[in-house]
């Protein structure tokens, strides 16, 4: 069982990922056929060993189009399910907006805030770690990601001194490893300071 369910998502992972064939994306989900039939079951197969679906792999594009195409794909479906596909996690606790974070995919992380698939509640939502999608992006140098995700309603608090700073859920991970270390480690640390 295991082993048949690996092979099925081989062919649109190869296409997509090693080909670049970004369309392919569409045959990790169940067919109109099945939909007429009564399955109904809009929800992405798994691609990847780390619980990656059709989402996660379309934002590792570095461009809008194939987020696009598969959010397009859902405008008939109603508003939850897409919430909860977007709100589902990999093996890492990451959804679709970590995955973009991670990997400086502006254009996507735009689409999915300033598109309001995403809520600035969920813009706290932590991956095992503890860490949210903002979080993640200081990590891993995103630095367009981290100045739009601050910006965003609700990501930053008044200090005691008056001054605007990040909050908590987006400084400290749950090991209690802030924000700005995760940064000086990824050596991305000057251009967050003003966040911090």
């Amino acid at each position: 069982m295991f082993r048949s369910s690996i092979s099925s998502m081989q062919k649109p992972y190869q296409a997509v990922v090693v080909e670049g064939k970004w369309d392919s994306l569409e045959e990790s989900f169940p067919n109109d056929e099945a939909d007429e039939a009564g399955y109904n079951n809009p929800y992405p197969t798994l691609m990847t060993v780390a619980k990656d679906n059709a989402f996660h792999i379309a934002v590792h594009s570095k461009s809008e189009k194939p987020l696009k195409q598969l959010l397009d794909r859902f405008a008939n479906y109603d508003e939850q399910i897409l919430t909860a596909i977007l709100n589902t996690t990999n093996a890492y606790e990451n959804t679709v907006l970590h995955e973009a974070a991670i990997n400086h995919n502006i254009k996507a992380v735009k689409l999915l805030v300033g598109e309001g698939y995403v809520t600035p509640q969920q813009l706290l939502m932590r991956n095992e770690s503890g860490q949210t999608p903002l979080f993640k992006a200081a990590a891993f140098g995103s630095t367009k990601v981290v100045k739009y995700l601050a910006s965003r309603r609700n990501q930053m608090i008044a200090s005691v001194h008056g001054y605007m700073k990040l909050k908590k859920a987006h400084r400290i991970n749950y090991d209690g490893f802030s924000i700005l270390h995760a940064a000086v480690q990824g050596e991305n640390f000057g251009q967050y300071s003003l966040y911090l």
